[in-house]
């Protein structure tokens, strides 16, 4: 990912900026930069409402033509965690492809292959972490989702009831759909990552150590050889 400069973000300080889902985020207020002076975004600060301020690391900011993106945590923490997962089930691949192959030697294929899998254990840890994370994070937009189906159902009885007038409910109602689609938007981008994960961990996992075959010619035995016998006449002897 190629890093965010100053002047590809300034414009957006002062704006709203947004998740990937359409949700307002906050407002940026502040960015900060690199102190060698190559205008690097290290990190911007946004003001979520009038009383909380949050800082957003660089590698969470997208820019996109129009807006300023700010990732949730959970997607960037998924999107390297894949990035792992691909590139150490790509290299064992390789390495076995490499020893069937006879390109490489025995001990130098244990030796790498080893190696390949520690660091595959290591991941398998982040894994793990990155799994939870997306499940809490699943569980709460759940949780909100109910409490939403509450608020519809409460706003839609006092409409019916005629306590509360026609325009405020409409425009109550159509906000509470929009984060109910919203936040299935999530949901489904939670899920689509944790099946990229499963298939990913899987694949790696699959990579048994290869068994390199080598054909060696065998020199066919030669057939055992008549002894030559030579009789000599005892006769031509006592006239040699």
């Amino acid at each position: 990912m190629s890093s965010l400069t100053v002047d590809t973000i300034e414009k957006f300080v002062g704006r709203e900026v947004k998740d990937p889902y359409g949700r307002v985020v906050g407002k940026m207020i502040s960015v900060h930069t690199d102190e060698e002076g190559f205008g690097v975004v290290k990190y911007v600060e946004i003001a979520t409402n009038d009383f909380e301020i949050a800082k957003v690391e660089a590698k969470r900011l997208k820019v996109t033509p129009d807006a300023l993106l700010v990732i949730p945590e959970w997607k960037v923490a998924a999107i390297e965690v894949e990035s792992r997962l691909e590139r150490v089930r790509k290299r064992l691949n390789a390495v076995d492809n490499l020893f069937r192959q006879g390109k490489i030697p025995a001990n130098i294929y244990e030796e790498m292959k080893k190696s390949l899998s520690n660091a595959f254990e290591k991941i398998k840890a982040e894994v793990k972490n990155v799994k939870e994370m997306l499940r809490k994070r699943y569980r709460e937009l759940e949780v909100r989702n109910m409490r939403l189906d509450r608020d519809m159902a409460n706003l839609q009885m006092m409409f019916m009831s005629g306590e509360i007038d026609e325009e405020p409910f409409k425009k109550a109602f159509e906000y509470m759909e929009s984060l109910k689609n919203w936040n299935k938007e999530e949901m489904e981008d939670i899920n689509s990552h944790r099946a990229q994960i499963d298939r990913l961990e899987r694949e790696a996992s699959a990579v048994k150590p290869a068994a390199r075959s080598v054909s060696v010619a065998k020199e066919a035995p030669k057939p055992e050889q008549p002894l030559k016998v030579q009789i000599i006449d005892p006769a031509a002897l006592e006239t040699a």
